[in-house]
């Protein structure tokens, strides 16, 4: 007689906690597939021309707004298997965008028209950059680094011989860059790619999720635990500047005079003189992966429609 009732107790609570389960309101979803940022996007990458700004993410995703119009994003879709992890626009103008399927995305100066070229390797590749002169540089595994001067119509492959994968390739002019992989492991180049050499090592086998060497000599790497180390000598030797934060940094951006970290749980830091501060009230819960400064707004992207635009007076 306890079992009859206890099974019928337990059948009554599970018909209840379904009886009480919220219809799906298909209006509100319907509603959500018009949208140009929709919340199942996973934005990676941002880049701005002189027309438009132009942003990036999974399944193909590709939203354009003009330069001028803070609110009038276009959706655009390149097909699910076309997941997108970079875009660089270069001194043309043109957009180029890197899918994890070793695709290359071109497109025109307006965001328009994109077709893709497949990009001759069988290494994984992560990071793409574009350098003064227009030549495409792509970033991948096995310390693989191609290059192209005809918009990836062609290109040249060449490996530096570790078992890493470059993480980002930095252009400070038509001659000098900065590669970064795993392990710790700096390149550089002082004759436009011609050839590169190691530039020192990051300790503690680093990873540098995101890297920033805007000029010859000094560079800024990246990591988990909020980790940001700087360098003055081309990565000879890195010193760590505090952050304050335990949350992953995956990408370090130029704004203006000033630099931004941005990483996990819409984490977004400014660096003042050598001191990283934290920006409160952006308002995002997910990551984020990319930021542009447009006029003065930055616009960030990430993860769960993460598209965010912060007035540059905002950013203190």
């Amino acid at each position: 007689m306890f079992m009859t009732v206890r099974v019928c107790c337990a059948f009554l609570l599970v018909v209840g906690l379904y009886g009480c389960e919220a219809r799906l309101n298909m209006e509100r979803v319907a509603e959500n597939n018009r949208q140009p940022v929709q919340r199942t996007d996973q934005l990676m990458a941002v880049a701005a021309n002189d027309e438009v700004v132009v942003a990036v993410g999974n399944f193909g995703v590709v939203l354009v707004r003009p330069r001028a119009s803070a609110d009038s994003w276009q959706r655009l879709a390149l097909g699910r298997d076309a997941n997108l992890i970079d875009i660089e626009v270069c001194p043309d103008q043109r957009f180029y965008a890197l899918s994890n399927n070793r695709q290359l995305w071109v497109s025109d100066a307006k965001g328009e028209h994109w077709r893709p070229v497949p990009i001759p390797t069988l290494e994984s590749l992560l990071t793409l950059d574009c350098a003064p002169d227009n030549t495409l540089w792509v970033g991948g595994s096995f310390s693989t680094l191609l290059s192209s001067l005809d918009g990836g119509a062609s290109w040249e492959e060449q490996s530096l011989g570790e078992d890493a994968i470059f993480t980002q390739i930095d252009f400070v002019s038509t001659s000098e860059a900065y590669a970064v992989a795993e392990l710790g492991l700096v390149y550089h180049t002082s004759d436009g790619g011609l050839s590169w050499q190691s530039a020192g090592l990051i300790d503690d086998d680093f990873y540098p999720q995101g890297a920033l060497f805007e000029t010859s000599g000094e560079g800024w790497v990246a990591g988990l635990g909020g980790s940001i180390l700087h360098t003055r000598d081309g990565g000879q030797h890195w010193v760590a500047e505090p952050t304050g934060v335990a949350a992953p940094v995956y990408a370090l951006q130029q704004v203006g005079n000033e630099m931004m970290a941005l990483g996990e749980s819409g984490l977004l830091l400014r660096r003042s003189g050598e001191q990283w501060r934290t920006v409160s009230g952006v308002g995002h819960g997910a990551y984020f992966r990319d930021a542009v400064l447009v006029g003065e707004q930055l616009i960030l992207v990430g993860g769960s429609g993460g598209l965010v635009v912060v007035a540059r007076n905002q950013l203190r």
